[in-house]
């Protein structure tokens, strides 16, 4: 009979194989659904770019930096398993195009385009670059909740996404 030691062995055993299988439903899911959620990288990048012009921004550039580095690994993954590479190319392509043009905006164009009282051009870069990272913030984490008209239909939490459910309370 296996001694407790040994039990509780199996049970690490068990959680570590767990924990490491968690990101698998996740990689299934972008590789079966054609979908990389890209409004995650413009995200995080985005809060990135505000922890960079912002002083005093650490905390926010290594969360962010982190979520960066989790959700390209996930554009990767699509990429390497996904059959339609033009289609997915012009996606990436097209946010990247996207990202490009409105943090040239917010670089370029905001601060030399009014009159912004005695705010320096960092300042008006950072508060508006803060507001777009905001708006990509709530469309991030209000995507998933397109999912709730399935879940309400289908009365089961199946498709709900756990670990966004539950890092977000």
């Amino acid at each position: 009979m296996p001694t407790l030691e040994a039990w509780l062995g199996y049970l690490g055993i068990f959680g570590a194989c767990v924990l490491f299988s968690s990101p698998l439903p996740t990689m299934s899911r972008i590789i079966n659904s054609g979908s990389v959620e890209i409004i995650s990288v413009i995200n995080c990048g985005s809060w990135v770019l505000y922890a960079l012009v912002t002083p005093d921004r650490q905390a926010p550039l290594i969360t962010n930096l982190i979520g960066t580095a989790v959700n390209v690994a996930y554009v990767l993954v699509f990429a390497f398993n996904n059959p339609v590479q033009p289609q997915f190319k012009r996606k990436v392509l097209g946010a990247l195009i996207f990202m490009a043009v409105v943090f040239g905006v917010v670089f370029g164009i905001v601060p030399r385009a009014g009159d912004w009282g005695d705010k320096s051009d960092a300042e008006v870069e950072s508060d508006v670059l803060g507001s777009v990272s905001d708006v990509f913030n709530v469309l991030m984490y209000a995507g998933p909740l397109t999912i709730m008209s399935t879940v309400i239909k289908t009365k089961s939490v199946e498709f709900m996404p756990l670990a966004l459910t539950i890092g977000t309370r």
